[in-house]
């Protein structure tokens, strides 16, 4: 009996020993995981990417045209400025009337000495024609002389050693009379700078006319047609410069929008892809009409709107929105979940299971992934690496580790 009791205290005390090893057991595992971080997962999904680009501009004009004026002219007065919305009817600039006249008075003089020289020239020229005419003349009587004189030799010639000499001298002086008749009818007078200065004198009496139409304006400036002045080069009291003096946009045309897309945009954008454009508070809905590389910064693209009629107006500044949406990515996951290590290649923490001290546990473990297409919020993963059934950490209490051991809860940061 008192061993049966005995045995009791022993099984009694046995388990309330192991109940207490179980217990500890329990507080261990607790405070164990306790001290783990704490993730939250979500797995991926199947989805399109959307892209959303935005770029600012300005309206500019559609077509410009440009203003010419002969060079040397002093410009006295400035009436217009750039950004101006100008007729016919605007006065732009007045230039030096003295300075205007002098410039005819020394281009008329131009004329007249290059008009004196061309007459010389062809006076010359006559001359020179009529002494080949007569140099001609007399080598065709040459000719002619040497003809007769042989035929006469021959008939007098008695013997036929006398009429063969008679035979070769005719030859030979009609030989040397028909060299001379061919030179003079193969060299023609002629005289190249006659040539040069007809084009000389043309082109000072066109320069002579614009001058003189400037003069019949008063020296005042005006466009032949509406516009807005877009660029001014002349300054009162300088000269006129040898481009253009005056750059407009024709009213007629219509505006447009010019943004700059980085090259990464441009994989989103092409052209006629729908756009939205905010201009001071308003929008519309247009078109990219033109997209081309920017040659002086390779890197970038110049993208071009048409405006509809009304809509805007030069220098105006504006917001060019693109929506785009991708292909359908099987896997796609939170750009929260998306690391990037220091050789720039991505990777995700994904949750798995493993035996430890205290029995099976969760890790974080690494997983390097290719990035197809990504936008703010989510990042498409080519299949392989991870699946759509993965558990991939999107948020930790504390910086991860490749095989951390980790608490599967959700929390709030």
């Amino acid at each position: 009996m008192n061993l049966w009791k005995r045995q009791k205290k022993i099984l009694a005390a046995f388990g309330i020993f192991l109940g207490l090893m179980y217990l500890c057991t329990l507080i261990s595992r607790a405070v164990y995981a306790n001290g783990l971080p704490r993730v939250e997962t979500k797995k991926p999904q199947r989805m399109a990417i959307d892209h959303r680009v935005e770029a600012g501009g300005m309206v500019q004009q559609g077509q410009e045209y440009a203003l010419y004026l002969p060079s040397g002219l002093r410009v006295r007065t400035v009436h217009a400025h750039v950004g101006d919305r100008v007729t016919s009817e605007t006065l732009l600039f007045e230039l030096d009337l003295e300075e205007l006249e002098e410039l005819i008075r020394r281009k008329q003089n131009a004329v007249r000495k290059l008009e004196l020289q061309l007459q010389a020239s062809e006076e010359e020229l006559a001359h020179a024609e009529a002494q080949r005419q007569t140099e001609l003349a007399r080598a065709r009587e040459d000719y002619e002389r040497a003809d007769r004189e042989g035929r006469a030799d021959m008939e007098d010639a008695e013997e036929g050693r006398e009429m063969m000499e008679a035979a070769r001298s005719r030859e030979s002086a009609m030989q040397e009379a028909w060299r001379r008749l061919e030179d003079a009818e193969t060299q023609p007078v002629t005289d190249s700078s006659q040539e040069l200065i007809r084009l000389e004198l043309s082109e000072a009496e066109e320069e002579l006319e614009k001058y003189e139409q400037v003069q019949e304006q008063d020296g005042k400036v005006y466009l032949e047609t509406e516009g807005i002045i877009t660029g001014l080069s002349v300054s009162a009291g300088e000269y006129v410069p040898d481009g253009a003096a005056v750059l407009y946009a024709d009213m007629e045309s219509s505006l447009r929008f010019h943004a700059t897309l980085t090259k990464e945009q441009k994989n989103y954008v092409d052209q006629g892809s729908p756009a939205k454009l905010e201009l001071d508070g308003g929008s519309c809905e247009v078109t990219v009409d033109y997209l081309e590389q920017n040659e002086a910064e390779p890197e970038s693209y110049k993208a071009e709107i048409i405006l509809p009629e009304g809509i805007g107006r030069i220098g105006q500044s504006g917001n060019l929105q693109v929506e785009a949406r991708s292909e359908t990515f099987e896997v796609c996951v939170p750009m929260e979940a998306l690391h990037t290590d220091s050789n720039q290649r991505s990777y995700v923490f994904i949750l798995r299971e493993q035996e430890g001290i205290l029995g099976t546990e969760l890790v974080a473990e690494q997983v390097y992934v290719k990035v197809l297409d990504q936008n703010d919020s989510h990042a498409a993963i080519e299949p392989g690496s991870i699946d759509r059934e993965t558990e991939v950490i999107v948020d930790a209490s504390e910086k991860l580790e490749d095989r951390t051991a980790v608490r599967y809860e959700s929390f709030k940061m």
